[in-house]
């Protein structure tokens, strides 16, 4: 199975958020989006973030299988 990254991105525009990277985020902290402004709850992204990499790793685990289940064929 391949690696992959999953990015934050903006609530309100959708751009890959780039905060300081010096600053540890904890719950209850916005960053803020560098394209439009906005305030995004730290929460709300991990979440978001959370459930694109579990559908990303379902994605890649029933290609796996499809692929073993190929070759036994």
């Amino acid at each position: 199975m391949e690696d992959f990254t999953v990015s934050l991105t903006c609530l309100f525009c959708d751009a890959v958020l780039e905060g300081d990277t010096s600053i540890e985020y904890k719950s209850g902290d916005f960053i803020k989006c560098q394209n439009c402004e906005a305030e995004n709850d730290y929460d709300s992204l991990i979440e978001i973030a959370k459930n694109k990499g579990i559908e990303i790793a379902k994605l890649n685990v029933e290609n796996e299988i499809k692929n073993i289940f190929k070759k036994f064929r």
